[in-house]
């Protein structure tokens, strides 16, 4: 318990576990094509919205691109992106799509 306190407790993660936000977890998006993807978290703030996706595994270019392709479909639903990120929380890296 006290490994999660520390993990979420850092700085640039805490904002994305504030009071006051819309938070989605795992919430269907539909995707140009038909298909749903899930991003792990949606949050949404004074109407502005962030995606992140936590990674446990390596690093791969393919989750940029994921990352990515949500924000562009989640821009298209009329948000305003506020930016995407990939959280490799058992590195506790955190890249900006």
């Amino acid at each position: 318990m006290q490994k999660i306190k520390d993990l979420i407790s850092q700085p640039e993660v805490s904002k994305w576990f504030e009071d006051g936000c819309i938070i989605l977890n795992e919430a269907p998006v539909l995707m140009p094509d038909a298909s749903s993807r899930r991003p792990d978290r949606v949050i949404i703030r004074e109407g502005k919205a962030s995606i992140v996706d936590f990674k446990f595994g390596d690093e791969s270019p393919s989750h940029l691109t994921q990352v990515r392709n949500y924000m562009k479909t989640i821009a298209s639903m009329g948000y305003d992106v506020a930016g995407g990120f990939i959280w490799y929380v058992d590195a506790g890296k955190i890249i900006s799509a």
